[in-house]
């Protein structure tokens, strides 16, 4: 859906991008709470061995999105997921 959209807006100078982060939001935190097996499994398909840091980790990602330094970037998914196998 991105590519398409980003062809569409392309001639706009619009550029379309999606960040798929794994990081630690409220909602993981509670998922932990509530499932610690299941978490702890899906963190040994993390290589980096954490979820990210919303702050830390993938804000900086999309601020390198709005910036100028991606400008001839558009239709890209970028996995902020530390490398992380599928996940259920």
């Amino acid at each position: 859906l991105s590519r398409v959209v980003a062809n569409e807006w392309a001639a706009d100078a619009i550029r379309v991008n999606v960040v798929c982060p794994m990081a630690m939001t409220a909602g993981v935190e509670a998922w932990r709470a509530a499932a610690p097996e299941l978490y702890e499994q899906s963190l040994t398909k993390v290589p980096l061995g954490r979820f990210g840091d919303p702050q830390t980790d993938v804000a900086p990602i999309v601020a390198f999105l709005i910036s100028d330094d991606s400008v001839y970037m558009t239709g890209q998914t970028l996995m902020a997921d530390g490398g992380a196998d599928k996940i259920y």
